[in-house]
C-alpha cells in the first residue's frame, strides 16, 4: 500500500484549501458581519494563515484587525506529547501584553484565531490563555472564533482559559489522516526547488518556505519570548537574486486563489460544509 504522501496531489489540495480558507473568512466577516478586534496566531503556520486572512480583508477593502503573534511551545522538549508534559507558556502573557499595549488595545470583544490545522487544540489553548491573561479581569465573556483545518478537533472544550470566553469553531476543511501542514504545500514546485538549492529540506520546511516568500518572520526556537527572526531572509536575499520576483509571483498566486475562493463561495460552487472534496486529490491505493 502506497503511503498517503505518495498518493496525494499536495499542491492541488493546498490550493483548494487556500480557497476554502478564504471563503470561510469571507463568510465570517462579510455574511456574519463579525467585527474582530484582533487576529491571534501562534508559530510559523499561524503567521502564514494570518497573512491569508489579511488578503481577504484586502480583497473586501475592509480595515483589518491587529495581528498578535505568539510562539507557543506545546510540550516539554524531549518528552512525550501528553497532557502532563505540557510546557509552561506563562511567559507568553508578557509578550502578548506588550503587543496589546503597542496597539493600544485595552479590551477585546471578539477575537479570531487562525491556524493551518487543529486537533487537540493545544496551540489554540496556549495562545488564548496568554491573550485572556494579558487582558484586564472582567466577567464579560470574549467571543473567540477558531478557523483551521479540522484534524479531529470538532469543537472540543479547551479547558480553563483564565477568563470567560465563548469559543466557536469554523473549520475550513476536513483533515486527511497522515497529512499535516497541507496549506503550506501551495508553494509552486519550481520555486520550492530553487529555494531548496540554497536551503535543504531539513532547514526550510514547507511552512518556512511560505514565511520566507511572504517576508514573514520565522519562529526562533532558541528564544522563548518574542521568538521570531529573519535570518533566513537575509541569507536568501544575498544568495538568490531572483527572490523578489519569486515573492511577487507567490503573492500573486495567493491573491488569485483568495479571489477564486470567495467568488466560488458566493456563486454556490464551493460548499464549506462539504467533506468529500479531498478525495479528488488522492489516488487510489
Amino acid at each position: 500500500m502506497r503511503d498517503i504522501w505518495e498518493r496525494v496531489d499536495l499542491n492541488g489540495l493546498a490550493e483548494a484549501n487556500v480557497k476554502r480558507f478564504a471563503a470561510t473568512i469571507y463568510a465570517l466577516i462579510e455574511e456574519r458581519r463579525t467585527p474582530f478586534d484582533l487576529l491571534l496566531v501562534g508559530g510559523n503556520t499561524g503567521v502564514v494563515m494570518a497573512r491569508l486572512a489579511l488578503l481577504v480583508y484586502e480583497r473586501l477593502r475592509k480595515t483589518p484587525p491587529y495581528v498578535v503573534k505568539t510562539t507557543p511551545q506545546r510540550y516539554e522538549p524531549g518528552r512525550e506529547e501528553r497532557e502532563e508534559n505540557l510546557y509552561d507558556n506563562s511567559i507568553l502573557e508578557l509578550d502578548v501584553g506588550n503587543q496589546l499595549a503597542d496597539y493600544r488595545i485595552s479590551e477585546v470583544g471578539k477575537a479570531l484565531f487562525v491556524d493551518d490545522e487543529i486537533s487537540a487544540g493545544t496551540t489554540a489553548r496556549i495562545c488564548l490563555r496568554a491573550l485572556l491573561s494579558a487582558l484586564p479581569a472582567s466577567p464579560d465573556p470574549i467571543e473567540v472564533w477558531i478557523v483551521a483545518e479540522d484534524q479531529g478537533f470538532r469543537g472540543k472544550a479547551l479547558g480553563e482559559l483564565g477568563r470567560p470566553a465563548e469559543v466557536r469553531f469554523m473549520p475550513f476543511a476536513p483533515g486527511v489522516d497522515g497529512l499535516s501542514n497541507v496549506v503550506t504545500y501551495v508553494v509552486p514546485y519550481d520555486i520550492k526547488t530553487a529555494l531548496n538549492e540554497t536551503f535543504p529540506d531539513d532547514v526550510l520546511s514547507p511552512p518556512l518556505l511560505c514565511n520566507l516568500l511572504l517576508d514573514l518572520p520565522i519562529r526562533d526556537k532558541t528564544v522563548a519570548l518574542s521568538g521570531f527572526h529573519y535570518r533566513y531572509h537575509r541569507i536568501a536575499r544575498e544568495r538568490i537574486p531572483e527572490l523578489p520576483a519569486m515573492q511577487r509571483r507567490f503573492l500573486q498566486l495567493l491573491r488569485r486563489l483568495v479571489d477564486e475562493g470567495i467568488e466560488a463561495y458566493r456563486s454556490g460552487a464551493l460548499d464549506l460544509a462539504g467533506e468529500t472534496y479531498v478525495r479528488q486529490y488522492i489516488a487510489s491505493e
